[in-house]
């Protein structure tokens, strides 16, 4: 070989070798969402898998800590006023978008007035989360001008909130809730539809901005030069790829090309649960969701609250959470998550009497002579593995503690939501994740008939009353109002709780310090990948 190819091909090894280096040294976590965001807008996100992407490249007033503890974001300081109601917040000098443009109090304030104007056509889900705001529910009914909203710019990088009553979990919401995160107003205002692919108007300001989004096929995230604590965040890229099959995806761990499987990006195939489990593979932890059915209350039979109580009490939830999930859920005998109270509030109480018993009284009083002239029932649930394989386990403790044979019906995911919304069944899966951690994430979903996860339109007087008391109280005199508001609840119940969520997850032991909220937020910005 001459001496002249020889020194080619030095240059070229040497070229390859450094390409190699440099590659080897950037850090990426692969991840398997399952499938298509919604949107990256968290503004008109209203899904848990959008939310999980927008989380990493948008950051609010408020974010978590190296412990997990909420703490300061892209706010420097807040003062809050004496009587609780007006927060000040201060933007800090180091926070810019990913374009290097600073982000301002302009942007808050732009927003939040642009929600609320807009609340329920962005996103309908979470529009009550914004009449926190002093005015905005009758601003958003158009009783009142957005100028009167409790918004004030005070200079370019400050600004204050004013709320209606005393929230102790208001800090929370600004962290936890997508609608109080900011988008950069100078982009929106020319393009509301900046959110739909990768480009110049993809703009954020979160530790993480949007490398890469091939649609139903890989989301690619990169670390954002222009973050304030960029130089803490060990791990470079985070591919989020989308395969729909929970079998392929276990696969892929097994292989290595997964650093994490499971919550809160999709699920563990239930068969591997229990294998993981007895290897200690398996992560879990609790999270703030409840699952329950909801009863139709303004439809026969489920109008009487016997009838009710006795198909509820005939669910074997320890069954359901031994036998099918498998993994760190919990049976539910009330609706505030074990993750907010430890325990389960209404205890056994309500359950010690036989399912029969409530059966044969609600019979009595709807006039309803043999078990033979019971009406037809229907459960509605949203077509999927899980669901199915609870509602076959459901319906057959009906039929084996009640004798009645209920007919399942499963529907595609938007026809369920629209027949759910308008009220059209007659028992229907459902359930919440709370977007705070406190109990009133739960209550507040049955003050009125008119709230948007109140599905059965149930009401009473006094859980109303209870939960008015405990808007405007703090301390233990507001967690005693709450806790008399779920047995009232539950004491009617309209809904029939069947477990508390979990978050299972396994990751590859070379991931260490990543924190998961009890809300199922995952927090990759101070974990560590070794080599």
């Amino acid at each position: 070989m001459s001496t002249i190819k020889k020194v080619t091909l030095f240059i070229l090894l040497y070229i390859l070798n450094f390409t190699l280096v440099k590659a080897d040294s950037e850090k990426t976590l692969y991840l398997n969402i399952y499938g298509e965001p919604v949107s990256l807008n968290p503004h008109i996100a209203r899904d848990i898998n959008s939310g999980n992407i927008i989380k990493h490249i948008f950051e609010g007033l408020m974010t978590r800590d190296e412990n997990n503890k909420l703490t300061l974001g892209i706010a420097s300081k807040y003062i809050v006023s004496k009587d609780g109601l007006l927060y000040t917040f201060t933007i800090r000098d180091d926070a810019y978008w990913s374009n290097g443009d600073e982000v301002t109090a302009h942007d808050y304030i732009y927003s939040l007035r642009k929600l609320i104007q807009e609340g329920s056509v962005l996103n309908p889900s979470f529009q009550e989360f914004l009449f926190y705001i002093k005015n905005s529910r009758a601003i958003h009914s158009g009783e009142m001008s957005i100028d009167e909203a409790g918004l004030k710019l005070i200079d370019d990088k400050t600004f204050s909130i004013e709320i209606e009553s005393i929230t102790p979990y208001f800090l929370e919401m600004l962290q936890t809730l997508y609608i109080y995160l900011p988008v950069y107003s100078k982009v929106d205002k020319e393009n509301p539809n900046w959110a739909s692919n990768v480009g110049d108007e993809f703009v954020t300001n979160g530790p993480y901005i949007l490398k890469e989004w091939v649609h139903n096929d890989k989301i690619v995230l990169t670390k954002n030069p222009y973050y304030y604590d960029k130089d803490s965040i060990d791990i470079d890229n985070i591919v989020m790829y989308m395969i729909d099959s929970h079998q392929s995806a276990m696969h892929m761990f097994d292989r290595g090309q997964l650093s994490w499987l499971g919550a809160p990006y999709g699920t563990i195939p239930p068969e591997s649960l229990q294998i993981l489990k007895e290897k200690n593979r398996l992560v879990s932890s609790p999270t703030i969701g409840t699952y329950w059915l909801a009863f139709n209350t303004n439809k026969y039979p489920f109008n009487n609250v016997n009838i009710r109580k006795a198909f509820s009490l005939a669910i074997n939830r320890d069954d359901i959470v031994s036998y099918i999930l498998q993994g760190g859920q919990r049976p539910a005998l009330g609706i505030v998550s074990s993750a907010t109270w430890s325990d389960n509030i209404i205890k056994e109480d309500i359950f010690k009497k036989d399912a029969l018993s409530y059966l044969e009284t609600g019979m009595q009083e709807l006039g309803i002579k043999d078990i033979y002239e019971f009406p037809h029932i229907k459960y509605t649930y949203n077509n999927s593995e899980l669901h199915q394989k609870i509602a076959i386990a459901i319906q057959d403790m009906w039929k084996n503690s009640l004798g009645i044979l209920v007919e399942l019906e499963a529907m595609e995911t938007k026809v369920y939501f629209d027949q759910r919304n308008q009220g059209n069944f007659q028992i229907i899966r459902a359930g919440w994740y709370g977007a705070y951690n406190d109990a009133m994430a739960f209550l507040e979903i049955f003050y009125d008939k008119n709230r948007n996860n109140n599905y059965g339109n149930w009401y009473s007087e006094e859980f109303t009353s209870l939960i008015s008391e405990a808007r405007s109280i703090v301390g233990n005199k507001r967690i005693d109002a709450m806790k008399k508001a779920e047995k009232i609840l539950i004491d009617d119940m309209p809904i029939a709780p069947i477990f508390f969520h979990s978050n299972d997850w396994i990751q590859t032991d070379k991931l260490k310090n990543v924190h998961v909220t009890p809300l199922g937020e995952v927090y990759f910005k101070h974990a560590k990948l070794e080599d």
